[in-house]
């Protein structure tokens, strides 16, 4: 949810795929897969996630001072409906903005196609629930659905 990481991971990662595989990626090599890249937090399902910059991150963005209200996260009184909402939305906005947007855009300018998906299994449980925010190729986790996303990833079907 930070600006900078997923530019690290994809230097650690895919900049060294790129120097081991050289001109066969983005050709023999068309395409990455992220499987439920999420932003859901570790341990208790009663947990929220947390960065340092999310508190000023939104402020900006929604408008009032989020540590006043974060009781409501977890307490069912007040104005809690909204404050969830904003709360999961800044979320889902930072997850996009520094986890999807700068991975496609890396695919992107190394001719690789974006696969995979972002879903999360305990859905209905507030964690983000979404799909295929910047993905060249969407997919799921059913496990036919998975092959078939394969296979058209890497073979294109014709008309």
């Amino acid at each position: 949810m930070q600006p900078g990481v997923t530019e690290a991971f994809l230097y650690f990662t895919h900049e060294t795929y790129r120097q081991i595989c050289g001109d066969e990626f983005g050709q023999t090599i068309p395409g990455t897969f992220q499987d439920e890249a999420h932003i859901g937090p570790p341990g208790d399902s009663d947990a929220v996630n947390f960065t340092p910059a999310l508190l000023a991150e939104f402020s900006r963005r929604r408008g009032y001072d989020l540590k006043v209200h974060l009781p409501l996260l977890f307490e069912e009184q007040g104005d809690f409906h909204r404050v969830r909402h904003d709360f999961y939305l800044t979320l889902l906005e930072l997850f996009i903005d520094n986890w999807a947007k700068p991975y496609y855009q890396y695919c992107t300018e190394h001719g690789l196609q974006l696969t995979g998906h972002y879903w999360e299994h305990d859905w209905p449980r507030p964690r983000l629930a979404f799909r295929f925010p910047a993905s060249s190729r969407p997919s799921t986790s059913s496990r036919e659905m998975n092959i078939v996303s394969l296979i058209t990833a890497f073979f294109p079907l014709s008309n």
